[in-house]
């Protein structure tokens, strides 16, 4: 036991003492100048007929041209799919320069047995209505966010979620 363990404490010893030599610092007696050596470079010989000046310069039919690389996705975003039980009244009371709004309403979820609690329908549903350009809309959420006023002063746009899954939007002037 005290043999092997002597040995270990000689191995680690001498395993410093490299590892210091070697990547540590040099310790040298006091008075001593230590110089370090330039390191030695080996050049090749040029070709014969070569001249250094254009060794390296590439004929003009070895240029690339670099394209600078753009992430993008390989097709355009698609839109949303929009709801298609929408139903539009007052369509002749909605601003005469109306611009397309998409808009995420909740949608009512049916009433279930117990025995099938878990739906596994949509919860929200896009649709779009047409609101008056430059402006912004006050919004008025009641019924739990199932009806929806999108207020612009002179013009509104009432959006009503029924349990039916029929989407009413209705425009007043």
């Amino acid at each position: 036991m005290t043999k092997t363990i002597m040995t270990l404490s000689l191995f680690s010893i001498s395993l410093i003492t490299f590892t210091g030599a070697v990547a540590g610092p040099i310790l040298v007696q006091p008075g001593t100048t230590y110089e370090v050596a330039p390191p030695v470079y080996e050049t090749a010989p040029l070709p014969p007929g070569a001249r250094h000046e254009t060794m390296y310069l590439p004929e003009a039919q070895e240029y690339q041209t670099i394209v600078p690389y753009v992430e993008s996705a390989p097709y355009p975003p698609a839109l949303p799919l929009l709801y298609d039980r929408v139903v539009y009244k007052d369509q002749h009371r909605k601003h005469p320069h109306a611009v397309p709004y998409l808009v995420e309403v909740p949608l009512w979820k049916p009433i279930l047995p117990r025995r099938r609690a878990k739906y596994c329908g949509p919860e929200c549903a896009m649709i779009t209505i047409c609101v008056p350009p430059c402006e912004v809309p006050r919004v008025r959420v009641t019924r739990f966010g199932h009806k929806l006023r999108y207020d612009f002063g002179k013009y509104e746009v009432d959006v009503i979620v029924r349990r039916d899954g029929r989407i009413i939007v209705d425009y007043d002037a």
